[in-house]
């Protein structure tokens, strides 16, 4: 076993603390992510078999929707439209990140 005197231990210690702080830390944010995914899940299951969107669909599921300004040419303009839920964020499109 190796001695590592009272300044290492307490060097070790300190180091300890800081990682049980951090891994507490995330394990919360964890934790209030899964409920807020819940939240959403909840709200959303209402709406499983929608024909079209409404202003109570809207209201209760997104907090905000940020469109950006227009990039690119006529013939080929891009405009960024960012939707970010209530509990959740936001959403991400996997079709503008593939293009990327």
């Amino acid at each position: 076993m190796k001695y590592y005197g009272f300044v290492g231990l307490t060097h070790f210690g300190r180091r300890l603390q800081i990682s049980i702080s951090n891994l507490t830390e995330k394990l919360a944010k964890q934790q209030e992510d899964s409920l807020n995914i819940s939240k959403f899940m909840t709200r959303i299951s209402k709406y499983t078999e929608v024909s079209e969107l409404t202003v109570e669909m809207v209201n209760e599921l997104i907090d905000k929707i940020v469109i950006h300004k227009p990039t690119g040419t006529k013939r080929k303009l891009i405009i960024q439209i960012d939707i970010y839920c209530n509990f959740i964020g936001k959403l991400n499109n996997e079709k503008a990140s593939q293009a990327d």
